[in-house]
C-alpha cells in the first residue's frame, strides 16, 4: 500500500512545489546577488548572497531605495540606466557602480537588470548583481606591481587567468584550478582556447587573437561573454567571461576573470518554465471564465425570461402554465448550479492536496448511477455494470466525477434510448502498464470523427452544440483529476460507431 500512494503522490501539485522549491533553493544559494525591485527602485526581494555583498540583512535591505547605498554623484547615471530599461524593455547588462555596504566600505558591483511583468504589466524590475571589487583592484594592481596582482587573485573567488602575446597561460589562480580541475603546473604554457573551450569557438578565438595581439583590442576586450567551457574530465558548463587587456613588456597580454554560472542558467530555465506555466493556466484560466460564462448565459436567460412572464402574466396564466414556467426555471437552476459545482471542483484541483485511499469503485458506480438517475430515466437508457471491480488508489470525490463526466456524455450522444457499458480491464488481462487499472464507458452512438477527436480532454472543447445539452467543461476536468491521481486518459472512436472513454489509476 505504502508503495501504490507513493505512485499517486506524484501529483501537478507536487511537482509544481518541487518546481517552487527547486526555485527558491536556486535563488538562495546563488552566488550572485538576486533582487527585485518596485517601479521606485525600491528593493522587494533579495537572495542570501545579498547579505553577504552588503552586510545588510534581508530584512534591513527590503525597502532600500537604490539612493541609500550610493554616492549622491552616481543617482543621475543610476536613474538613466533604470529609465531606459523601463522604457524600452532591453536588458541592461554588466553596468558597473559603486555601492556603499554597511560597514561604510565602497565595494565595485555589476548589475544585470530587466523588467519584472505580472499578466504582461509591468510592476518592477528583476536582475542580478555581482560584487567585481576583486577584478577591479587585480587589474588596477597589475599596472602598479605583479606581485600585488598575484597576492589578490590568490585570494579571489573567481577563476583569474592570464594569457601572452602567444595565447599562452601564465597565471592560473586557486579559484582557476578547483573551477577546470587542472592544476597550475599543468596548464603553465597552454594554449588556453585548445585547454578550456569549445573546438567551435576555436577558428574565431584565433581570429580575434590575431588582432589582438597586435592592437590589444577585439571585439571581448572589456566585454563579458557568456560561453560554455570544459573541464579537465570533459564535462562542459556555462561560464561568464571578462576580458581585459594588458602590456607587458611591450607585448599585449589578456586576464581573463570567469564566473561559473551553471547556478545562474539552472535558475534561468527554472524561472522561464514557471513563467510559461503560469502564461498557460493564465490562458486556460481565460478559457473557463468565457466558457464558464457563455453556458451561464443561456440557462440564466430562462429564469429570467420564464419569471418575468409570471411576473407580467400571473393573472392570465393557467395553472398548467404557471408550472411549466416553474419547471422550466428549476430545470435552468439545476444546470446552473451543476456548471458552478464544476467551476468549484476546477479550482480544487488547482491547490488541493488530498491524500489517496484504496477505492471501492462499485460504491463509486452506484452513486453516479444515483446522481444521474433523473437523466437516466429521461433518456430510457440501458446501463450493464460488472459485478466486481479492480482495487485501485485514489480519491473517491474527483473518481465519481469522472463518472459522471463520461456517463452524463454517454448518455447525452449515445442516441435514442442509449445502450451504454460500463467496465474494467488490468495489466494482468490487458495491453495496460504493469500497476494500473483501465475503467471504460462506452456507448454506442453517432461517434466522433477524426477532426473532432484532436481536440477531445484540451481545454473546455465542446461538440455537436446545437444538439447537445449541457456545458463544454467535463472532459478537460477529467484530464485533470486523472493526471492528478497518476493516470492517464484516453478514447477510441469512429463516426457512426459509438465512443468507448477510458481512464486509468494505480493499483
Amino acid at each position: 500500500m505504502k508503495k501504490k500512494a507513493n505512485r499517486v503522490e506524484t501529483t501537478e501539485v507536487g511537482k509544481r512545489k518541487q518546481a517552487e522549491e527547486k526555485y527558491r533553493d536556486l535563488f538562495d544559494n546563488s552566488s550572485d546577488f538576486l533582487f527585485t525591485m518596485d517601479l521606485k527602485g525600491n528593493f522587494t526581494n533579495v537572495n542570501k548572497a545579498a547579505e553577504i555583498n552588503t552586510g545588510y540583512t534581508r530584512n534591513e535591505i527590503i525597502g532600500m531605495s537604490f539612493k541609500d547605498y550610493t554616492e549622491r554623484k552616481n543617482h543621475p547615471d543610476l536613474v538613466t540606466a533604470f529609465s531606459t530599461v523601463y522604457r524600452t524593455g532591453a536588458q541592461l547588462k554588466d553596468y558597473a557602480f559603486d555601492v556603499i555596504i554597511k560597514d561604510k566600505k565602497k565595494k565595485h558591483f555589476e548589475i544585470n537588470l530587466s523588467l519584472l511583468k505580472k499578466d504582461d504589466k509591468i510592476i518592477g524590475f528583476k536582475g542580478s548583481a555581482r560584487d567585481v571589487t576583486l577584478r577591479k583592484q587585480a587589474i588596477e594592481a597589475l599596472h602598479q606591481s605583479e606581485e600585488k596582482f598575484r597576492a589578490i587573485s590568490t585570494s579571489a573567488q573567481d577563476a583569474i587567468i592570464m594569457i601572452n602575446n602567444d595565447g599562452l597561460i601564465t597565471f592560473w589562480n586557486p579559484s582557476a584550478e578547483e573551477m577546470f580541475q587542472y592544476t597550475k603546473k599543468e596548464v603553465q604554457g597552454k594554449d588556453l582556447h585548445a585547454l578550456l573551450t569549445q573546438e567551435i569557438y576555436h577558428e574565431a578565438f584565433q581570429e580575434g587573437f590575431r588582432k589582438f595581439k597586435s592592437t590589444g583590442k577585439g571585439t571581448a576586450i572589456d566585454q563579458t561573454l557568456e560561453l560554455t567551457a570544459k573541464r579537465k574530465d570533459g564535462t562542459e558548463f556555462p561560464i561568464a567571461l571578462s576580458l581585459s587587456a594588458v602590456k607587458l613588456e611591450g607585448k599585449w597580454n589578456a586576464i581573463g576573470i570567469v564566473r561559473d554560472i551553471t547556478l545562474q542558467k539552472q535558475l534561468e530555465i527554472t524561472l522561464r518554465d514557471q513563467s510559461d506555466e503560469l502564461k498557460g493556466r493564465n490562458e486556460e484560466l481565460d478559457a473557463y471564465a468565457q466558457t464558464v460564462a457563455h453556458d451561464l448565459k443561456n440557462p440564466l436567460g430562462l429564469v429570467i425570461g420564464y419569471s418575468d412572464l409570471i411576473i407580467t402574466d400571473y393573472d392570465e396564466l393557467s395553472e398548467n402554465e404557471t408550472k411549466t414556467y416553474i419547471g422550466e426555471i428549476n430545470d435552468a437552476g439545476k444546470k446552473m448550479q451543476n456548471i458552478i459545482d464544476n467551476l468549484l471542483l476546477f479550482a480544487s484541483l488547482r491547490k488541493e492536496e488530498i491524500k489517496p485511499n484504496v477505492l471501492d469503485m462499485g460504491d463509486i458506480v452506484g452513486e453516479t448511477i444515483k446522481r444521474l438517475k433523473p437523466m437516466i430515466k429521461e433518456k430510457n437508457a440501458t446501463i450493464t455494470i460488472p459485478d466486481k471491480w479492480p482495487r485501485v488508489v485514489g480519491y473517491a470525490a474527483w473518481v465519481e466525477e469522472i463518472w459522471i463526466n463520461y456517463l452524463s456524455n454517454a448518455l447525452k450522444y449515445g442516441g435514442e434510448s442509449p445502450r451504454i457499458e460500463l467496465g474494467s480491464d488490468t495489466g494482468k488481462s490487458k495491453n495496460i502498464l504493469e500497476g494500473f487499472a483501465r475503467f471504460r464507458v462506452r456507448d454506442f452512438g453517432s461517434g466522433i470523427d477524426l477532426k473532432e477527436k484532436k481536440h477531445l480532454f484540451k481545454s473546455f472543447e465542446r461538440f455537436d452544440a446545437g444538439t447537445a445539452k449541457g456545458h463544454g467543461l467535463g472532459l478537460s476536468i477529467v484530464k485533470r483529476i486523472v493526471e492528478k491521481l497518476g493516470g492517464e486518459v484516453d478514447v477510441i472512436s469512429e463516426a457512426g460507431k459509438g465512443s468507448t472513454f477510458y481512464f486509468t489509476l494505480p493499483t
